[in-house]
């Protein structure tokens, strides 16, 4: 609940996060290299994972700041 209310009032933190997330999901092929398949798998699944959070990140940031512009959020 500390940590909603936290990120309701600065939307540029939500928005650094998505970007981490990005950073993460697009560089981890470059850093991990699994032998099997089943671990080529599981960075895939993990690839995903970040780069779905980055998305879903970076939206809800964009969308807190521009209700911020307008006047709504408080």
């Amino acid at each position: 609940m500390i940590l909603r209310n936290q990120l309701k009032k600065n939307p540029q933190t939500i928005i650094r996060l998505g970007m981490l997330c990005l950073l993460i999901g697009i560089s981890a092929p470059w850093f991990v290299h699994p032998t099997t398949d089943f671990w080529q798998g599981v960075l895939d699944g993990g690839r995903g994972a970040f780069l779905g959070a980055a998305i879903a990140l970076n939206l809800w940031g964009a969308r807190l700041s521009g209700r911020q512009r307008c006047g709504e959020g408080s």
